[in-house]
């Protein structure tokens, strides 16, 4: 130590001269023959970090030595799941799916099923069973594809396809809720279409059984009301509205829906509007309630106010087939509008 004074009354330092300048390392003798760790004081009470200098300035990783080796983990503290799968960094879709590891062709499906929902919202229905047959051919066990081609298919009213996709969807995560909830919308609605009642009812039973399995499942209890609807049942059907909105306050189309339960079941024209009203506060782009509240409005008679809530819809509108619909009404309550103007008739009111 001679020459080294800054080592003097440090008799532990005797015969470590690789930790000589190194005075901060003084009281910790685990850091003996691991000169690598000099100028890290970071590390000084973590030997398990020893022989990992790529590891340094990175505190989240300590306690974790089988991280080592995948420095590009050390901005993902809390994926364990993720260690010795370098492949999947800057994935953060793919946090806590394990399963999707070593399956690229489920990124590929993905993508198709979410490009498949897009055209289907776009109402190109052609467009979008292709890309979910795509994804079905490239993952066949994923559940979504399945999910989303049968809520695809019921809109097209193949309505038994819809519920073998659905079946087979429930096959592979018989924790899906909606699943469960519009494969019993499609049975019904095929046991409607061809009038069997005792089919009818099977149906009913099973949205029964889904509610009460299910019960946090809002699409369950909406979907059950626009079949109790059908069947006049409508106290009950506003009950499950009623749920539905204390699960989702927030779904401006659960109000339009329970609004127009108001008009066909007590012709409580009121208390309708201020559902579909309370629907356009909540959402101010639900061009459903603006198209409900035209229609309501051509009704009473009064076309001016109807013509603004088509014009407001047909901003919205999503295709343009959808769009053709919405300036069809319009047009109608206009040509009404002006031959009352022209003729000094008052239009029909309800």
């Amino acid at each position: 130590m001679v020459g080294r004074p800054e080592m003097v009354g440090r008799p532990e330092m005797v015969g470590r001269p690789e930790m000589v300048c190194h005075p901060e390392m003084v009281g910790h003798p685990e850091m003996a023959c691991r000169p690598e760790m000099a100028c890290r004081p970071e590390m000084v009470g973590r030997p398990e970090m020893a022989g990992r200098p790529e590891m340094a300035g990175r505190p989240e990783m300590a306690g974790r030595p089988e991280m080592a080796c995948h420095p590009e983990m050390a901005c993902h503290p809390c994926r364990p799941e993720m260690v010795c799968r370098p492949e999947m960094v800057c994935r953060p879709e793919m946090v806590g799916r394990p399963e999707m590891v070593g399956r690229p062709e489920m990124l590929r499906a993905n993508a198709l099923i979410k490009r498949g929902s897009m055209y289907m919202q776009q109402q190109q229905p052609m467009m979008s069973t292709q890309d979910f047959n795509m994804a079905a051919e490239i993952d066949t066990r994923n559940a979504d594809v399945y999910h989303h081609r049968g809520q695809l298919k019921i809109l097209l009213d193949q309505v038994e396809e819809a519920v073998g996709d659905f079946d087979e969807c429930i096959l592979l995560r018989p924790d899906s809720a909606l699943a469960q909830a519009q494969k019993c919308f499609a049975l019904y609605r095929q046991a409607y279409t061809g009038n069997s009642q005792s089919q009818v009812q099977t149906a009913m039973d099973g949205f029964e059984d889904v509610i009460r399995r299910f019960p946090k499942c809002a699409e369950g209890y909406a979907l059950y009301a626009q079949a109790l609807t059908d069947q006049q049942q409508f106290s009950k059907a506003d009950q499950m509205y009623n749920k539905c909105i204390d699960l989702e306050p927030d779904n401006a189309t659960t109000y339009v829906h329970k609004g127009l339960l108001q008009l066909q079941w007590k012709q409580d024209l009121d208390l309708g509007l201020d559902l579909i009203s309370k629907a356009i506060e909540i959402d101010n782009k639900c061009d459903f309630a603006y198209e409900t509240m035209g229609t309501i409005e051509v009704q009473r008679g009064n076309l001016d106010k109807a013509i603004d809530m088509f014009n407001k819809a047909i901003n919205l509108a999503k295709s343009e087939m959808e769009m053709a619909h919405l300036y069809s009404l319009c047009d109608a309550a206009y040509a009404q509008t002006e031959v009352a103007r022209k003729y000094g008739l008052k239009p029909p009111t309800l």
